[in-house]
Formats: C-alpha cells, sequence, structure tokens
C-alpha cells in the first residue's frame, strides 16, 4: 500500500440503493460505477482492505453532469495512444 492518493473517476451508481443507510446505527454504504478506463486506478483499492481511509469527493467538471453510466465513459478523456512497434 502506497502513500499515493488512489484516483479514479466514477459516478453514484444509479440506483435507488447508491446510499444505504444502515439501521442498526453502523453508518452507511456507498456504491460507485467506474468505467473500464479507470479500473487500473480503482482496483488500487483492494490493498486497502480492513483500513481506515479519509474520502474525500471533487466533482470533475461542474458544468459536466452525466445521468447514466455510458455518459460518464463519454465524459472521461481518454488519451491518444500510439500502437506503432518499433
Amino acid at each position: 500500500m502506497s502513500d499515493t492518493p488512489i484516483k479514479f473517476k466514477a459516478i453514484l451508481s444509479p440506483i435507488q440503493s447508491s446510499i444505504k443507510i444502515s439501521g442498526d446505527g453502523n453508518g452507511a454504504r456507498v456504491m460507485f460505477d467506474v468505467p473500464e478506463t479507470e479500473l487500473i486506478n480503482a482496483l488500487e483499492l483492494l490493498a486497502c482492505r480492513n483500513v481506515v481511509l479519509n474520502v474525500t469527493v471533487e466533482v470533475a467538471r461542474r458544468s459536466e453532469v452525466v445521468s447514466s453510466f455510458d455518459d460518464l465513459i463519454s465524459a472521461i478523456e481518454v488519451p491518444d495512444i500510439d500502437f506503432n512497434v518499433v
């Protein structure tokens, strides 16, 4: 586990249960949808099991609101990759 922050783009799952409040006072559970292009970064969370996290949410662009997972994928800027092998 690194001290480098784990960063990836995601949206709150567009389902009613994306934020679940515990009925017995144990807090809440939050679910995010992560597109394939961001998956490698999000998978770094696996190294954080059983570790207390400080969570900060930053809106990527306030002018850009997405209403679906497909909109999120379209909104993410994917860098051009040169596949020419020398």
